[in-house]
């Protein structure tokens, strides 16, 4: 029962670190498509629309 519960733990802080490297690096392309759709005078494309935070 602990080796389950151990396995359980275990594959679930791998899913949780897995997680939150897909998170940084969405942050990232958000960020690198913000900088791509200001440089070009984008505003609004597929429903993505920018705002300008600076």
């Amino acid at each position: 029962m602990n080796s389950e519960l151990s396995l359980l733990i275990a594959a679930s802080r791998g899913v949780k670190a897995r997680a939150d490297a897909n998170n940084k690096e969405l942050k990232k392309l958000k960020e690198k498509l913000r900088v791509f759709m200001i440089d070009s005078g984008i505003k609004e494309c597929d429903g993505v629309k920018i705002r300008r935070t600076f």
